[in-house]
């Protein structure tokens, strides 16, 4: 009987080991249909259950997507909704901002450098009361002010333009691969609906390969020496067949290998003798060339952006006559006849304007880390299957419709998948 006993409760462990070791499908995929011989035949609701299945994987709370980026509730690491806005311009913003200040970003930057010269203020003050003298004019302080601010200013709107030319290449991208996919929505699904999808899907890993290529994909707990991926095999995975996903993520710059492939798919759709009277139209095809041209140009300038930074001589010395100023404004306070108090919290506040400044050119001077990359990359894999798979059926043209609504409602559920 113990015997019997102890096998019964062998067998239920290593069933519940197998159970567990057995890789696990998600509930939201969807099974592909197989061709005649056994291949796995695409269809629009395994492409959508595949575009949902990264969006959940890639939530705002995962570690991958919030490792590099800074800010609180409000920041430009995210995509803004109306009520963002509301919220962002109401009149009770100054009070929360006040409210908040001891905790914030720039405070927790800052601190050790304001720490530091409020001390280094405090301790002249205290040699002004032991009789020592270390005082001196405030002239030439003013003098020097008015340069360090021009430096401030400068660096300032480099690193602005830097930010709005990243966010414009995104922008552009996500623009070029919508009209892409409304081209092949249109024109291509009605000729080859496999190669219309496999071109959607196509697209929404140039998405993730170019955020990979720009910020890269860290480990699932980053630390000081994460190691960077520059190829993000999980999109590709998630998105293409295995022998497309390989191929894509062998490449030395997956993003242009993925461009690539699409200018193929569009150049064997065309070249198909078996779709001699609907191949794809010559002007189509041009026009989805050319925005690939652009999403290549797109590409070459997020990586000079990533590269190429302000010239770091510009950086170090604006750093460098920051640091004399602020030792020299203590002095120059208590020189001026300013009880100790009003030396201190000057220094305090002068302290934390002007490294503040210079801070927030450091942050925003590197773009790709603060724009919300994940955000758009999920928008763009959105708009591509809102064109190619879209929920509904499109309605029948009610003209024409042999030659015209026949096609026209294919893309939506007119075709077979």
């Amino acid at each position: 009987m113990c015997r019997r006993a102890w096998c019964s409760v062998t067998l239920a462990l290593i069933a519940a080991l197998l159970a567990a070791s057995a890789p696990r499908s998600s509930a939201l995929s969807v099974p592909r249909p197989r061709s005649a011989d056994g291949r796995e035949v695409d269809s629009r609701e395994s492409f959508r259950a595949d575009i949902k299945r990264l969006e959940a994987a890639r939530t705002r709370d995962d570690p991958e997507v919030t490792a590099f980026k800074r800010g609180t509730a409000y920041t430009i690491s995210v995509l803004w909704t109306p009520q963002d806005w509301d919220n962002y311009q109401a009149i009770s913003r100054y009070w929360r901002y006040l409210r908040n200040w001891p905790f914030s970003q720039s405070m927790r930057i800052t601190a050790p450098i304001v720490g530091f010269f409020t001390a280094w203020s405090a301790v002249v003050c205290q040699a002004k009361s032991w009789g020592y003298v270390w005082t001196m004019p405030l002239a030439p302080l003013t003098i020097v002010s008015s340069a360090l601010v021009l430096l401030l200013t400068l660096r300032t709107n480099q690193a602005l333009n830097r930010l709005m030319d990243a966010r414009s290449a995104w922008g552009r991208s996500k623009n070029s691969l919508r009209l892409i996919s409304s081209f092949l929505a249109t024109r291509v699904y009605p000729v080859n609906p496999s190669a219309a999808l496999l071109g959607g899907r196509l697209l929404c890993t140039v998405g993730w390969s170019l955020r990979s290529a720009n910020l890269g994909k860290c480990d699932k707990h980053p630390t000081a020496k994460s190691k960077v991926q520059s190829v993000d095999h999980e999109a590709l995975e998630i998105l293409l067949p295995p022998e497309e996903a390989a191929w894509v993520g062998k490449q030395h710059k997956p993003v242009l290998a993925a461009l690539d492939r699409i200018s193929f798919l569009l150049r064997a759709v065309a070249d198909d003798p078996e779709y001699a009277e609907r191949r794809l139209a010559t002007e189509s095809h041009r026009q989805m060339l050319e925005n690939i041209c652009e999403l290549d140009q797109l590409v070459g300038a997020c990586e000079r952006l990533v590269a190429t930074p302000v010239p770091p001589i510009y950086t170090r010395f604006t750093s460098r006559v920051l640091l004399s100023w602020l030792a020299c404004v203590p002095p120059s306070l208590v020189g001026s006849g300013l009880p100790n108090f009003a030396v201190i919290l000057g220094t305090f506040f002068t302290t934390y304007v002007m490294v503040g400044i210079d801070e927030i050119a450091i942050e925003i001077e590197e773009p790709m880390r603060l724009l919300p990359l994940n955000d758009l990359c999920i928008s763009i894999m959105s708009d591509v299957a809102g064109r190619l798979a879209p929920e509904d059926n499109m309605p029948s043209l009610p003209w024409n419709a042999r030659s015209i609504g026949a096609q026209q409602s294919q893309p939506s559920g007119g075709a077979p998948n």
